[in-house]
């Protein structure tokens, strides 16, 4: 499995934000030119009938980021999306025991989905 730097990471985020932020949203694979790691596929779907917007890295997990990286993210988490008056962020789930390879990204509120990120940790 791939890692993916830090500021790959960012980039795969802000990538998935942008389809998150289209009314309705873009769903699909986006193919992400990132900072350090090339071009990162990140998938962005929508159950029907559900207001959850997933998205990650390829859901198989083939691109992971350094564990020891996931509380850079969550502080990062604290100044992003920013939006149009520079006062949202997103909330940020690291591992736990249930999930001990996994952190989130999330975003309610912004719209009608919830925007629900999922980083693999390696």
């Amino acid at each position: 499995m791939p890692q993916i730097t830090l500021a790959s990471m960012q980039d795969c985020i802000n990538a998935a934000f942008a389809a998150y932020d289209h009314n309705p949203p873009t769903v699909g694979t986006i193919n992400v030119n990132t900072t350090n790691n090339g071009v990162v596929p990140v998938t962005c779907s929508i159950q029907a009938g559900e207001t959850l917007f997933n998205c990650g890295t390829d859901p198989t997990g083939n691109y992971s980021m350094p564990a020891a990286q996931a509380n850079n993210l969550r502080i990062w988490c604290q100044t992003h999306p920013g939006g149009p008056n520079g006062n949202w962020s997103y909330g940020f789930r690291g591992p736990d025991p249930t999930h001990p390879n996994q952190a989130k990204v999330t975003l309610i509120n912004w719209n009608a989905f919830m925007f629900n990120f999922h980083v693999v940790l390696s």
